[in-house]
């Protein structure tokens, strides 16, 4: 059906003549000091987008533990992921989501540090606030901020596990890194961390 404002609310009406939605939003006036609003669909939030994580990869990240936490990056093995418990959203870390890139460290999309390890019940996971779409130089194409999310969330929930099981994110990298780096999908840098090799797992490689 069709809709015109007709002043004291917006009233549809199939007799109102041809309109579309866009049309619709163009001819909303204001009356007296107030204005009408289209309703939008809100932005998912950080635990939205984390319940999705576990919805879409939940046994895809099952595997993945067991190739990062169970053997080291030469074959060796390692008893990480005997240790682990089985991962779902009711273990999962805490979302720090209060800075944007700008603030984060080497203006990182996210990070864990020492400190996040013990911060809420499961660790911390600090996210950037801004996360947008970007090109992933290693296929060419753009990515949605769900995938930029939760590529990025896979990669520190790698490195939060491993910190935990560790005990430091030194240790951490030294037992379940790979010293050689696993270098992003733009070229400009190598990563030695477990979040790396998580992310590799899940994704096929590190981007950007």
């Amino acid at each position: 059906m069709n809709g015109r404002y007709l002043g004291n609310g917006l009233v549809w009406s199939s007799s109102a003549g041809a309109g579309s939605t866009d049309e619709l939003a163009s001819i909303v006036t204001l009356r007296g000091d107030r204005s009408v609003d289209i309703p939008q669909n809100p932005a998912p939030t950080a635990t939205d987008r984390q319940k999705d994580f576990y919805k879409q990869y939940q046994k895809k990240l099952a595997r993945c533990i067991w190739q990062v936490f169970g053997r080291d990056y030469q074959g060796n093995p390692l008893n990480g992921a005997a240790i682990l418990p089985h991962q779902t959203f009711r273990n999962a870390p805490a979302i720090d989501t209060s800075r944007t890139t700008a603030s984060m460290p080497g203006n990182a999309l996210g990070f864990v540090s020492d400190s996040d390890l013990q911060r809420a019940r499961f660790g911390t996971i600090n996210m950037a606030s801004n996360i947008g779409p970007f090109m992933n130089q290693h296929t060419g194409s753009m990515m949605t901020t769900a995938e930029v999310w939760n590529r990025t969330y896979g990669h520190e929930l790698g490195n939060v596990l491993a910190g935990r099981i560790a005990g430091s994110m030194s240790g951490a990298d030294t037992i379940f890194g790979d010293p050689r780096g696993i270098e992003n999908a733009s070229h400009t840098y190598s990563d030695t961390d477990a979040g790396a090799r998580m992310e590799t797992c899940m994704f096929g490689g590190v981007a950007p």
